[in-house]
């Protein structure tokens, strides 16, 4: 069995509580681990980090993140009521950020 622990931020400290959050990728090789600071896909068998998004500084914190029904995306909904997408590529977290107008269709 393996374990391992979400790195922190600069300025945080591990001695700070952070509920966290596992979801499965699709294939199952591949794992999304999510708390307020940061959202990090992991490879399930080596437990390793493979790509990861930390909040900065005076961002607002995450409160929610999941994979899309096919895997392809993150969803990610943050304390603000702000919502970003990523793709959810192994190999690459690029944030696309939802344009305000279709948030307010929602």
């Amino acid at each position: 069995m393996k374990s391992t622990v979400l790195n922190f931020p600069p300025g945080k400290t591990s001695g700070t509580m952070y509920d966290t959050q596992v979801q499965f990728h699709r294939d199952e090789l591949h794992f999304l681990a999510v708390n307020e600071t940061q959202l990090a896909i992991y490879d399930a068998m080596k437990v390793e980090c493979l790509n990861e998004y930390i909040v900065r500084g005076s961002s607002v914190p995450i409160s929610h993140a999941m994979f899309s029904c096919d895997s392809q995306l993150v969803y990610a909904s943050f304390l603000d009521g702000a919502i970003q997408i990523f793709t959810a590529q192994i190999s690459n977290c690029n944030v696309r950020s939802i344009p305000q107008h279709i948030l307010n269709l929602l």
